[in-house]
């Protein structure tokens, strides 16, 4: 398993892709319209899973509890606004969740299913949410890179 560093972990509403520096301005007001009805909300974390299935697991991730809906919400009117000019956005179902780990090499159904098992009650504190940022992530040997490029606060 590679572990996510702490410093990398970052929860995604829409991963946008390549985008040119002359539509950043855009995807600012965008994100402005899509959360201007949020308000700060709590979020905590709970239960493991794994991506794409207990027998093809991949990905280790934690799920959200407490917030899930908020940040629903917010995905549905990004994705909504998203699309109207012109950005694919991912078919899948959304998940919220944190990747905790990436597995290098396929692992025993089984013993992942004990994992998860073991860790289907593990939960966080609730935290606060204030805001959503624009990430820009560059890839390096070292792993994936972040870089806030605007941070926009919700309304209180």
């Amino acid at each position: 398993m590679r572990w996510v560093r702490p410093e990398g972990m970052h929860l995604t509403l829409s991963f946008i892709g390549n985008v040119e520096l002359e539509k950043l301005e855009t995807l600012g007001r965008i994100i402005v319209d899509a959360t201007k009805n949020t308000v700060p909300f709590r979020l905590n974390f709970a239960g493991c899973g794994v991506f794409p299935t207990q027998e093809k697991a991949r990905v280790v991730w934690v799920g959200t509890d407490q917030g899930t809906s908020e940040l629903k919400k917010i995905r549905n009117a990004l994705d909504q606004r998203l699309t109207a000019i012109g950005f694919v956005q991912d078919s899948r179902p959304f998940k919220p969740h944190l990747t905790l780990g990436r597995i290098r090499y396929p692992l025993d159904p089984e013993v992942i299913g004990q994992f998860l098992e073991r860790e289907a009650l593990f939960q966080t504190d609730t935290e606060w949410i204030k805001n959503i940022i624009l990430f820009e992530s560059r890839l390096t040997a070292q792993g994936a890179h972040y870089n806030p490029l605007q941070v926009h606060d919700f309304q209180r």
